[in-house]
């Protein structure tokens, strides 16, 4: 498997969980689906335009998935 196929992979089934979290909220989802969509738009607001971006953007509500998201994701290797 390529690196294009995991990143396609990765995709697909993180913008699953964002998108329910857009046409709902963040309580739709369940703690772990709660921290794989924080860690998708963490990816995409730092290719996209850092780290203020992230942290301001998206509301208090997400701040606490994107913390324990990265902590209980290890495995994660950050670019």
């Amino acid at each position: 498997m390529s690196k294009s196929d995991i990143h396609d992979i990765w995709f697909d089934y993180a913008a699953a969980f964002v998108q329910q979290k857009n046409a709902s909220d963040w309580n739709t989802l369940a703690t772990h689906e709660q921290e794989i969509a924080a860690l998708w738009l963490l990816e995409a607001d730092v290719y996209n335009g850092g780290f203020v971006q992230f942290f301001l953007q998206w509301g208090g509500r997400g701040i606490y998935p994107r913390g324990t998201g990265i902590t209980s994701h290890r495995g994660v290797t950050c670019a």
